[in-house]
């Protein structure tokens, strides 16, 4: 994308409505990986370190379900929260999805039984409104893709996958940690001239998406709207 230098909100609109979807797709792929590092770090990890501390099989597994099933929790309570999900449906649909995954081969039964119990928790917080949350996106889409310009050099096209990961982690690094992050977008939110751009292209107050953020930025998984944005500004740079 060029930059308009807040002046075209028209080219500005068509940019974030044709990036939309990457950022859905990046938001669905940082779940699903949160997921698997997850179960890893439980079962690969936690399970093995406590039987090498002589714990037996069965107590050690407990623990071990019990890390998984809260860790789940903490996932799906930011997926409600945060607004992402359209309306109960689309919650619906996405228990439905992750039920099914669970199902497929040999998944011990316990666990399947830890993410049922882990979506009627989560399902207990109210979800946020999804038009906080697509503001949220727009002012987060805006933010990163100008906040990398100013970073590391781009390491191109022909760049492994590796490198151009490596690349954003670089350019993110010094506003990794959460309030850091918070503070960053909602001065550049606040900024003269980037403030009445946003007023236009926001469906939501600015002050209104500011406060969202904040209290997104308190629960345990607000890494899930860093990593999403990490991965989605990769693809963009490489798009433009």
């Amino acid at each position: 994308m060029e930059s308009s230098n807040g002046t075209d909100e028209g080219i500005l609109r068509n940019w974030l409505d044709s990036e939309h979807d990457h950022w859905v797709r990046a938001f669905v792929a940082t779940l699903d990986d949160a997921i698997q590092q997850l179960q890893s770090a439980c079962f690969d990890h936690h399970l093995q370190d406590l039987l090498a501390r002589g714990i037996d099989e069965e107590t050690a597994g407990r623990a071990s379900l019990v890390l998984y099933r809260e860790g789940l929790i903490d996932l799906f309570r930011f997926v409600r929260a945060s607004g992402t999900l359209t309306d109960e449906v689309a919650w619906s649909q996405l228990k439905t999805e992750h039920r099914s995954l669970a199902a497929r081969g040999d998944t011990d039964p316990a666990i399947r039984q830890a993410l049922e119990d882990a979506l009627y928790a989560a399902g207990q917080t109210g979800a946020g409104p999804h038009s906080l949350y697509r503001s949220l996106i727009r002012a987060l889409m805006l933010f990163l893709y100008q906040y990398v310009a100013d970073g590391p050099p781009w390491p191109g096209a022909s760049a492994s996958d590796e490198e151009k990961i490596a690349w954003g982690y670089a350019a993110l690094q010094a506003i990794e940690e959460h309030q850091v992050f918070h503070q960053a977008l909602s001065a550049y939110m606040q900024e003269d001239g980037v403030r009445p751009v946003l007023d236009v292209l926001l469906e939501d107050a600015v002050d209104a998406v500011i406060a969202h953020d904040a209290n997104l930025c308190e629960l345990e998984r607000y890494d899930l709207l860093l990593s999403t944005g990490l991965r989605w500004v990769v693809g963009a740079v490489e798009r433009s």
